[in-house]
């Protein structure tokens, strides 16, 4: 190998072919890589992946490093787990210490250009799955998350395609100043916990023009407790599909989230568009999105197009602390939403949790069919909040206070229902979580079951207020509002 001076070359460029990398799929090309990494590291600079497939295993980046993939280039992840030596600090089994990209402490940092980074996600997986809308089921240990950045700042992801994640996709970790921009995720619909970006315990963070498909979370913020509050962050003009949220604001939580934005995205496919949900004791406040448009149409039971809630983690992860207490959500406006949806918008706290000051205006959920929830929600699921879990509402709202909905409008379902509606039938169920199938999926189809609808349930609501135009309740619906004593 030829001295990392000269093989970086003028203007602190670096070819890896230069540093011995052979790009052809099948040698290791990880000492290379991380040695054109370090040529570059003393003045900063680009490590640049021509057309090829490398194959690697851990890359360490450094402060003023960017891996540039070329048109045509692949960084291909090793499916040998050896490959991935541990580094770093380890959270659950989501956060493991294995990575194929990682960086800690590093400035002006970051992955740009057109090409594509694979992480080899099935050689992590078991080779079988139950049926066809079952998840993949991962082995022990696998890298996860794939990308991982703790403690950086002026941060840079643009352009590059991200595919077969053996796990979290890309998680940022206490850092700041971040711009994850124009990328591409596809993971597939059934990858175990594949979630897309994970911003943990960051701040000023720009996610825009982002194009995900995924397994789990699309876009999550998160306040791990690794890291610290999440604030300051805003995602725009992304596309995001998934099995699970769109976009989700925790669960994981205890540390704050603060001034957030989400606007003018698009779900193609998601059974959750928005997930704003405290239960590890932090708070939420001043959240604002606007402007989404899509379908629930995932095929899972129990989909809300939007969901907000706040309470207490009932089951602790290995190597988790317990919650700390009840969190609060105050302040959370949401505009300007569209929804062809089969499912209800939760909003609800259980008693010693607050939420506060929510605001729905402009509103939309029209309806390709009805989901009974009637069934679908286990004895016992979410305690006090039971009753309101299988409420047969557009809209159900629990122990709010501040409530205010403007511009309501539903537009309930006609025959015959839309073909290309996804109906997961009643020999399936999801996952880990005990919901079976709509038992009546097959039977409204068929048009021979109507569940009755009101437009909202609600309990225990305290001040806001409620405006609609023209909206009935649904085929046997006694009236617009159930209000149980």
């Amino acid at each position: 190998m030829r001295d990392e001076t000269e093989a970086a070359g003028a203007a602190g460029t670096a070819d890896v072919r230069r540093f011995g990398a052979a790009g052809d799929g099948e040698t290791l090309d990880t000492a290379a890589i991380q040695a054109a990494v370090d040529g570059v590291s003393e003045g900063g600079g680009r490590v640049v992946l021509p057309p090829g497939t490398y194959l690697s295993g851990t890359l360490v980046l450094k402060s003023g490093v960017f891996l540039d993939l070329q048109p045509g280039a692949v960084l291909q992840g090793s499916p040998r787990i050896e490959d991935y030596p541990e580094v770093g600090r380890e959270g659950h089994l989501d956060m493991r210490r294995r990575h194929l990209i990682y960086a800690e402490d590093a400035r002006d940092c970051g992955i740009v250009g057109q090409g594509t980074i694979d992480g080899n996600g099935p050689a992590f997986w078991e080779p079988e799955r139950s049926h066809e809308w079952a998840f993949w089921i991962t082995r022990v240990d696998r890298p996860s998350p794939m990308l991982q950045f703790v403690n950086c700042r002026d941060l840079r992801i643009e352009g590059v395609t991200i595919r077969n994640s053996p796990g979290w996709t890309v998680h940022t970790l206490g850092c700041e100043h971040v711009r994850i921009t124009g990328i591409t995720i596809r993971n597939g619909f059934f990858g175990p916990n594949n979630d897309g970006l994970d911003i943990d315990g960051c701040r000023y963070v720009v996610v825009s023009d982002c194009d995900i498909e995924t397994g789990d979370d699309a876009v999550v913020l998160k306040t791990t407790f690794l890291g610290g509050p999440t604030e300051y962050v805003t995602v725009s003009n992304c596309v995001l599909s998934t099995s699970c949220s769109a976009f989700k604001l925790g669960s994981e939580s205890h540390f704050d989230f603060r001034h957030i934005s989400l606007s003018n995205c698009v779900v193609p496919r998601s059974p959750r568009f928005v997930t704003i949900k405290t239960c590890d004791g932090g708070n939420i406040e001043d959240v604002f999105v606007g402007n989404m448009r899509g379908t629930t149409n995932s095929g899972w039971p129990v989909n809300r197009p939007i969901e907000i809630m706040a309470g207490v983690r009932k089951r602790i992860r290995p190597n988790t602390p317990a919650p700390a207490g009840a969190g609060r959500i105050s302040g959370v406006t949401l505009r300007d939403i569209d929804a062809v949806t089969d499912g209800r918008i939760f909003v609800m706290a259980e008693p010693g949790s607050v939420c506060e000051r929510i605001t729905l205006a402009n509103v939309r959920l029209r309806y390709a069919m009805i989901e009974d929830p009637s069934p679908l929600s286990p004895e016992g699921w979410l305690g006090d909040n039971a009753e309101a879990a299988a409420a047969p509402a557009a809209m159900v709202a629990d122990n709010i206070s501040e409530l205010r909905v403007e511009c309501f409008d539903v537009v309930w379902p006609e025959f015959p229902m839309r073909e290309e509606w996804h109906v997961l039938h009643t020999e399936n169920r999801l996952a880990n979580e005990g919901f079976y199938a709509n038992r009546s999926a097959d039977e409204f189809i068929r048009g021979d079951h109507a569940v009755p609808f009101h437009v909202l349930w609600g309990r225990r609501l305290r001040k806001g207020c409620f405006m609609m135009d023209n909206v009935a309740g649904y085929k046997g619906a006694d009236a617009e509002f159930m209000i149980p004593e």
